[in-house]
């Protein structure tokens, strides 16, 4: 038989409990068992690993749900939807006791917005997730929600920068990387931080492969220079006149310790080491 991921969870399951079984032989191209609940039931069973990433064009509030019912064979989880869930199927998966680590893979899905996910307050207050990486976006409901979490560690990718500042002044988040994101609206909200981040990735931003503008080179450079940050990397996708300007606006933030330059053009590198000389710099 042919599963899909998702059921082979919930078969691997229900195996773990049938005491009488001794032997099972199963083609690992078809059927992946979760080992560890398994084995420990059945010692003698032979058995190969369940998979830890599910496919889904569409993640309903029961299908997530039935994950927190089931025990994962691991502490982090890959799940893709190809098309359609909604805010609340993503705070039940955000809310499985055990996990640490949940990548949601959301590339041209639809996401809507039901009411009942604000009655998962609760829920995810306890979630033991310390690193979420959300690609492709998602409503601000779902990152607003996060803020009762406590959460450590975020990737978010392909995203409004708007949408993720709520986060931003979360005292617990240490660690953020923005991929193809407007990271601007998240520098300026870092300004507000009462403690300083330790640590933002910044790769591929939107626009900044086009020389800015003095208003966008006066705006870049007041938020650069004033955001609470420890450990800063910028890569690729930035023009050269906007090196100069990143550069000159970190030279002027007391927060930097280290700073990661990737994708400068070499002719400009000694330049900005000058420039850069009171903090570790690499290339």
């Amino acid at each position: 038989i042919s599963l899909s991921p998702f059921d082979q969870l919930v078969v691997s399951n229900c195996l773990s409990q049938c005491n009488h079984l001794q032997r099972l032989k199963l083609d690992s191209t078809i059927l992946q068992i979760h080992h560890d609940a398994i084995k420990s039931a059945n010692p003698k069973v032979e058995f190969v690993l369940i998979p830890y990433q599910f496919f889904f064009d569409h993640l309903s509030v029961k299908e997530a749900q039935t994950f927190s019912d089931c025990k994962l064979p691991s502490n982090y989880l890959d799940v893709y939807i190809k098309k359609s869930t909604s805010v609340c199927a993503l705070l039940h998966l955000v809310a499985i006791k055990g996990l640490e680590q949940l990548y949601l893979y959301l590339y041209n899905c639809t996401i809507t917005v039901d009411s009942q996910y604000t009655q998962l307050e609760k829920a995810i207050q306890n979630s033991t997730l310390w690193w979420l990486h959300v690609i492709g976006g998602a409503p601000p409901e779902f990152f607003d929600a996060l803020q009762v979490t406590s959460i450590r560690s975020l990737n978010v990718n392909i995203a409004n920068g708007p949408e993720v500042v709520p986060l931003v002044n979360m005292t617990q988040l240490r660690v953020l990387w923005l991929g193809y994101t407007d990271p601007l609206p998240v520098l300026d909200g870092l300004c507000q931080r009462e403690d300083a981040l330790e640590y933002l990735k910044i790769y591929e931003p939107p626009n900044w492969d086009r020389d800015w503008t003095q208003e966008e080179r006066s705006v870049v450079t007041t938020v650069l220079s004033k955001a609470k940050i420890r450990e800063i990397v910028i890569r690729n996708g930035v023009s050269r006149s906007n090196w100069r300007t990143l550069s000159a606006a970190l030279v002027c933030n007391d927060h930097v310790r280290k700073v990661f330059l990737i994708g400068v053009p070499d002719d400009l590198k000694e330049d900005i080491r000058r420039k850069l000389d009171t903090v570790e710099l690499e290339f």
